[in-house]
């Protein structure tokens, strides 16, 4: 062994060579490893002292060290059995992560909407880490440009990393909302909103903030929990609908400064969850998959006959609304290609599907929604004629 290199290092510097050029479909024989070592860290090890290590390695670490026992003629052993005559060979090292379970994490991170380029290619840098470098792509291969290229600037990591946190302690949030002018220039409105969160839903790449805006800030928990009391009273009774934010448009967000809440304090506020509603949603995330669109509206059971043409098929409900909030009314009556569907969803998100496949789609009910889009579609023709 090199005297330059402390004993010590010896097995820590084994582990990171196996972790860093294999996997269990890229193994390395002792040899190899020592001439890892070698290139690597400038140290030689002698084939009984890297032997002797190796075990400890797989000893201490077994569930990332892995490697295959044979006897010196090549035939696999049970080391228990016969330890004196057992060869250990093609180790390697089991990572936390598949290789598709992490190119699905990258390929997420690329074609996310709210990322600017140069913090995707730091995030893909840290992922590709976890992998073994024989088998790391090319960046250049697969960022691609889903941005304008002014899209530099995006506060969405913190504002996740707060609302989580405002969320387990039971806090309102503060911050200023911003959309974008007919020059395409994203502006702030001015208004500082103040929302008590619930929960974080993403659809079609963006992320948005659930909860209910209150009407004021307050000057205790008392007070917070009787203002989110009320608020969902209101929702309850159906005169108030959850709010949504899209998370890449929030500013200036922070975390209001009350007095942070006693654990009875908490648990009172906890009880005041979507649970309570009296809705068939029974949480935020319930919410979230029954309102596609994640706007603000009233929670329906809609029925519609869809049918099948060259602008839709049955698929592009079952994506739009969700596989768990469709069913399919059977009747010995049906048309082919048409199917009268029952879905658990929110008015608004009902209208802009009718809007979007109008060709295909014939609301039943409720009533009140067929009304507006009758009238809709009328207005529509009449601009049209």
């Amino acid at each position: 062994m090199s005297s330059d290199v402390p004993k010590k290092m010896i097995i820590p510097f084994i582990i990171e060579v196996l972790r860093k050029y294999t996997d269990t479909d890229h193994v390395l024989k002792q040899e190899e490893i020592s001439k890892k070592l070698k290139s690597d860290y400038n140290l030689t090890v002698n084939r009984k002292t890297l032997s002797r290590n190796l075990r400890q390695v797989m000893y201490y670490d077994p569930e990332h060290i892995k490697c295959s026992i044979r006897r010196r003629n090549g035939e696999e052993i049970d080391v228990e059995d016969d330890e004196e005559s057992a060869v250990y060979t093609d180790f390697y090292y089991e990572h936390e992560f598949e290789k598709s379970e992490l190119q699905s994490l990258i390929y997420n991170v690329i074609f996310a909407k709210h990322i600017s380029r140069k913090q995707k290619e730091e995030i893909v840098k840290k992922l590709e880490k976890l992998w073994p470098s024989s088998i790391r792509h090319n960046l250049k291969h697969y960022i691609l440009d889903t941005q304008d290229p002014g899209s530099e600037f995006s506060p969405l990591f913190y504002n996740l990393e707060e609302i989580d946190r405002a969320i387990s302690d039971h806090r309102v949030i503060e911050f200023q909302y911003g959309s974008y002018d007919e020059n395409l220039k994203f502006h702030i409105d001015g208004r500082v909103w103040k929302v008590f969160p619930f929960g974080i839903a993403a659809n079609n790449n963006d992320f948005y903030l659930v909860g209910l805006v209150c009407g004021s800030s307050h000057s205790s928990p008392e007070d917070l929990i009787s203002d989110v009391k009320k608020l969902i009273e209101n929702v309850e009774q159906g005169s108030r609908f959850l709010d949504t934010f899209r998370i890449d448009r929030i500013r200036e967000l922070c975390i209001t400064d009350n007095e942070e809440m006693s654990d009875e304090e908490k648990r009172i506020a906890a009880s005041f969850s979507l649970k309570d509603i009296n809705h068939s949603w029974n949480n935020v995330f319930d919410y979230a998959r029954q309102n596609s669109s994640l706007s603000p509206g009233r929670s329906i059971t809609a029925k519609f006959i869809f049918k099948n043409n060259q602008d839709g098929n049955l698929s592009d409900a079952i994506d739009y609304f969700g596989k768990a909030n469709i069913r399919i009314e059977k009747s010995e009556n049906a048309v082919s290609g048409e199917y009268r569907l029952i879905v658990r969803t929110n008015d608004r998100a009902m209208k802009e599907f009718a809007k979007t496949y109008a060709r295909n789609v014939v609301v039943l009910e409720p009533e009140y929604l067929r009304d507006e889009l009758r009238d809709l579609f009328k207005t529509a023709y009449e601009a049209f004629a």
